[in-house]
């Protein structure tokens, strides 16, 4: 008779039960040695207590064929109070002798008359560590050199000593003039190759004062006011005009 063969989905079924069977017995063996530890812990057995002083001693006392001694009572009988005492009272008093008090008078006047000591100077706090010093740096001004000049409504900045307009210098900046306490608050100028009516070397003209000057040659007019005066890099020297009378 031929035997029968058997499909894998059997093969798994078999193969399921083996390991159920396994597990199964594995787990009683687990139960079987933690189960007692366990209720142990769950149910902790509670400490005998031991029978009272009392009762030994008598058992005792009574086998030894002695007197049995009294029982010990844990109440409380009597009590009394303290006597009341004042906290602010001294418990001990000092009695200063009378040929003390007397020297420690003197002795005290003594010390009046004297002038008391005079405090030491503290120390300056030394720098921190670690602390940033910041410098002071002091800047100078650079005094003026120049001066912006407004001819005809047209600014420009000239250097002392150089000429305008720009594109037809008529006229030179001699010179940056001073008051009376030394400080430059205005300027002179002059005319380039020439010289003015009342032959006068250079016009002084203040911060903001206009002058017109006239050209007796082409009669052309030129209206001037210093704005302000300023710093700024020497210029080239200027072309001579031909001499006129302004």
């Amino acid at each position: 008779m031929a035997r029968r063969r058997i499909t894998a989905a059997q093969a798994r079924e078999r193969r399921s039960k083996k390991i159920a069977i396994g597990l199964g017995v594995l787990f009683a063996v687990v139960c079987a040695v933690q189960g007692p530890k366990l209720l142990k812990e769950l149910h902790p057995k509670r400490a005998a207590v031991p029978p009272p002083a009392s009762t030994t001693v008598g058992a005792t006392s009574t086998a030894a064929g002695a007197p049995a001694a009294p029982a010990v009572s844990r109440q409380l009988q009597s009590f009394s109070l303290l006597p009341l005492k004042n906290p602010f009272k001294p418990l001990v008093k000092v009695t200063a002798p009378v040929g003390g008090a007397t020297g420690g008078s003197a002795a005290s006047k003594r010390k009046t008359s004297e002038p008391a000591p005079t405090p030491a100077a503290k120390p300056a706090p030394a720098a921190k560590p670690g602390a940033t010093v910041t410098p002071t740096v002091k800047f100078t001004p650079t005094p003026p050199n120049a001066a912006l000049i407004k001819t005809n409504g047209r600014r420009e900045v000239v250097t002392v000593g150089g000429g305008f307009p720009t594109g037809q210098p008529r006229f030179k900046l001699v010179s940056l003039a001073k008051n009376k306490k030394g400080v430059r608050t205005g300027i002179k100028i002059g005319v380039l190759g020439g010289s003015f009516v009342a032959h006068a070397p250079t016009v002084s003209l203040a911060k903001g004062h206009k002058v017109t000057l006239a050209d007796q040659a082409d009669g052309s007019r030129y209206v001037i006011e210093l704005v302000r005066l300023t710093t700024a890099a020497p210029q080239p020297s200027s072309s001579s005009a031909p001499g006129t009378s302004t």
